[in-house]
């Protein structure tokens, strides 16, 4: 009897390290999971602040007016404070730097490519402002008569 009391709080104190080790390593899942949602978020964010950009400046590459290019400028600062919040995001995976890299060197040329063609567009050259991909239907719903 002596003997079996150390053994019980022997294996009751192993029981309870397991249980922690365990729970230790469940509430670090949890953090992980945690951090990924708020990455995707992020990158949620940072696809829809793109897309404004582009429908605005899509307004205004088709009708030249200037009131489209207000949510073009506010997406394109959204943009850049999305991208900052991705750089803070990924500093604490250096492995995953690479990814975010890539993605802000993409972002930017887009960000390059659609200033480019607001410029083209103030300098009255509407057919180069619009990109090659759209101008044989622009051209063609352009010169369609109306009903």
């Amino acid at each position: 009897m002596a003997v079996s009391l150390p053994f019980a709080l022997l294996a009751a104190l192993v029981l309870i390290g397991i249980n922690e080790a365990g729970h230790m390593r469940s509430q670090k899942a949890v953090e992980e999971m945690n951090e990924g949602q708020l990455t995707r978020n992020a990158v949620n964010r940072l696809l829809q602040s793109m897309l404004d950009a582009e429908t605005g400046q899509r307004g205004y590459l088709l009708t030249g007016n200037e009131t489209y290019l207000e949510p073009y400028d506010k997406a394109v600062t959204t943009v850049h404070a999305n991208l900052d919040e991705l750089r803070n995001r990924y500093l604490k995976s250096p492995d995953e730097l690479q990814q975010f890299a890539d993605l802000s060197r993409e972002v930017s040329r887009k960000l390059a490519e659609m200033e480019l063609s607001l410029r083209l567009r103030r300098q009255g050259n509407e057919e180069s402002s619009i990109p090659t991909w759209a101008r044989s239907t622009w051209s063609r719903s352009a010169s369609r008569p109306t009903r």
